[in-house]
């Protein structure tokens, strides 16, 4: 199970499957593509708002980014995830109970910017969390999704899945882990139609029948956020079912001012300037809850422990890299971070570095290099290589390329 870690990475399949209020994303009739929109009927247009009115939770204030988007600042105790069965009794936990100890940034990331991920004006107002509006094309694309998705859960964990290709590394052996973090360098790749592109840091447990993971990082994907921007994404599945940021029941969020779903602006540029994220996944150890925080000073919210089945204890893995899609119909694949292979180096090919895994002691370590296997599916296409260790004991490596016509 451990080698096919990859085969369930992007799938779209599981996007849909959203437990609690998505159902009602299955009931649309019509949808479109590309921002062609179908025409809609008056009482298909006034089942759509029945349905916003559901999913939109009344707002104190809501806030406009420069990108056109309106986050809806909710009371903190009645944001979506309430609306998940398991959480009904849940209680809302502000702050981790412990941190990771040991975190290094890693020397060779003093070449980078950071972007700006933050709300304007402060955020929203004490008591309340940005939760991003669902708008009618919103729902109207997760019918799409829907409808284009139809395979078997056999299929999800399989390695040659036809569209779907990825690169990076990937931790082996019977270890457990509690958490990791990554410096990831992020692109604009081009996508089109149907097609993602994306960088991310996966976490999992991979318990027969409980195959549970959290996702984090930027991704490209016009399909899901309804345009080509890069953004900040979070996700977590539970056995085919889960949900991507805040679009449903699951993900808490408790930072006021850093909402997951974000724009991110600027990217980095071939030969230019470049700009990283620092996602940081680890487990309270006293809770069982998994939180996601963007450097060792911004946590966005967290994924209760109640969520899972086999994730609820431990990760038995992790894996780094990039991933990307396209339907059977398109003959090329689309890039992958930069677009350039491995070998072009840093500032031109896709860069992960200051990589640490959480050990049993609640530490930060340095990834062991006997049990990391590096993994692409495709070296027509992507490649991931470079890898290494610096004096600081942080983890690196580069991947991705050009996409094109990479077979099946």
């Amino acid at each position: 199970m451990k080698g096919e870690v990859w085969g369930l990475m992007g799938l779209r399949e599981i996007s849909l499957l959203i437990t609690a209020t998505s159902f009602l994303f299955l009931l649309l009739p019509s949808y479109g593509v590309e921002g062609e929109m179908a025409t809609l009927s008056r009482e298909e247009d006034l089942e759509l708002d029945i349905q916003l009115k559901l999913l939109n939770k009344p707002a104190m204030k809501s806030i406009q980014t420069v990108h056109g988007e309106i986050f809806d600042c909710v009371h903190i105790n009645k944001q979506p995830a309430f609306d998940h069965p398991l959480l009904k009794n849940h209680t809302i936990q502000m702050r981790p109970s412990l941190f990771p100890k040991g975190m290094i940034h890693g020397a060779s990331l003093s070449r980078v910017r950071h972007p700006q991920i933050k709300l304007h004006s402060g955020g929203c107002p004490r008591g309340t969390v940005p939760i991003k509006r669902t708008t009618k094309e919103d729902l109207i694309r997760a019918r799409m999704i829907s409808m284009k998705t139809s395979t078997s859960s056999s299929q999800l964990h399989s390695l040659n899945y036809p569209g779907y290709h990825r690169a990076g590394i990937t931790t082996t052996g019977d270890n457990v882990y509690y958490g990791a973090k990554a410096h990831i360098i992020v692109y604009n790749p081009p996508v089109s139609g149907l097609q993602y592109s994306q960088a991310l840091m996966w976490i999992y447990n991979d318990a027969p029948n409980h195959d549970n993971c959290i996702q984090v990082g930027w991704m490209v994907d016009p399909l899901i956020f309804g345009d080509k921007a890069t953004r900040m994404y979070a996700r977590w599945t539970v056995q085919g079912s889960g949900c991507w940021n805040t679009f449903c029941p699951g993900f808490v969020q408790v930072n006021p001012v850093t909402p997951v779903g974000s724009i991110i602006d600027p990217v980095s540029t071939y030969n230019g300037s470049q700009y990283e994220i620092i996602p940081i996944v680890f487990q309270d150890r006293l809770t069982g809850n998994w939180w996601l925080s963007y450097n060792a000073r911004n946590i966005v919210g967290y994924w209760p422990k109640a969520l899972f089945n086999s994730l609820d204890s431990f990760a038995t893995g992790i894996a780094w890299g990039g991933s990307t899609y396209k339907p059977m119909n398109e003959p090329n694949s689309p890039p992958m971070g930069s677009g350039h292979f491995p070998d072009e180096g840093f500032g031109r090919a896709s860069f992960m570095g200051g990589i640490q895994v959480v050990d049993e002691n609640g530490s930060f370590v340095a990834l062991n290099e006997s049990i990391i296997a590096n993994y692409t599916d495709k070296t027509n296409c992507y490649k991931v290589g470079l890898n290494s260790m610096d004096q600081f004991g942080s983890y690196s490596f580069y991947y991705g390329g050009p996409g094109g016509y990479c077979g099946y």
